[in-house]
């Protein structure tokens, strides 16, 4: 019989948030604390602890789930042991959302996230550094399920407008997130208030390969030839994306260490 364990340390799960096998982060605070707070961790979902039996039946048992609220007392406690008790591999939180905050872990605006949950996401189909960093920027920590449809330039202004209510574009003209003077990897970053001193180094690298200005970040030579490789070896937006998730999980992991 597997044993579950029933925690999850802020520093395990910092660890393991970032990465292709990231868990499943479900926020289970009451409301009045989750709106007080406006803050949640990168990738949460709001879920009620009380409606275990019905979010929960979306929940794969062979998903690792961490579930927290701001404690980490009996809220996240009680969505976990009834997630449990239905076979699914959920833990706790130790310390809750004020663990992760005393420890400096990243977060993100919890409004522009939830607004976003069920969007998809519009963008050129032509891959780009810019825009395979988003990619990356989305699934690692906004959204690890979304999904991301790459569609022909001549028709993205008009995609974008008919789609408006459903979706959400990045890097096309006229946008919220078009890049002009900054990337839209850093405008995310900042439409989302992503506080994570990594994703701020990462920003000026990605900045500086996008405007192929390579004096402003050592790293952006390296991360333009890669990219350049991948999109001449994968070419559809989709197979490039897939791909820069690990070049750039590899390239955030290195930022943390220095």
């Amino acid at each position: 019989m597997t044993v579950i364990k029933n925690t999850i340390d802020p520093t395990e799960l910092q660890n393991k948030l970032f990465t292709s096998t990231a868990p499943i982060v479900i926020d289970v605070r009451k409301l009045p604390a989750f709106d007080q707070s406006g803050r949640i961790i990168p990738t949460a979902c709001w879920q009620d602890y009380l409606q275990t039996g019905i979010w929960g039946q979306g929940l794969s048992e062979d998903t690792e789930i961490v579930l927290y609220c701001v404690h980490g007392h009996q809220v996240s406690q009680t969505a976990a042991a009834l997630l449990q008790s239905t076979g699914k591999k959920a833990r706790y939180l130790r310390g809750g959302f004020a663990a992760w905050q005393t420890m400096n872990g990243s977060t993100v605006a919890a409004q522009a996230a939830r607004k976003h949950q069920l969007a998809a996401w519009l963008t050129h189909e032509r891959p780009s550094i810019d825009r395979i960093a988003c990619y990356w920027l989305i699934r690692r920590f906004i959204n690890p399920q979304a999904t991301v449809f790459w569609v022909d330039q001549q028709y993205g202004k008009e995609i974008s407008q008919e789609c408006q209510a459903l979706s959400f574009a990045f890097d096309y003209d006229s946008v919220p997130l078009s890049s002009a003077d900054n990337s839209s990897f850093a405008r995310l970053i900042q439409q989302f208030q992503i506080t994570d001193p990594v994703l701020s180094q990462l920003a000026g690298i990605v900045n500086a390969a996008t405007a192929e200005d390579f004096t402003r970040a050592t790293q952006a030579s390296g991360l333009a030839c890669v990219i350049a490789g991948i999109v001449s070896i994968y070419k559809s937006g989709p197979e490039c994306s897939a791909q820069g998730l690990q070049i750039l999980d590899a390239l955030y992991s290195g930022l943390t260490k220095l």
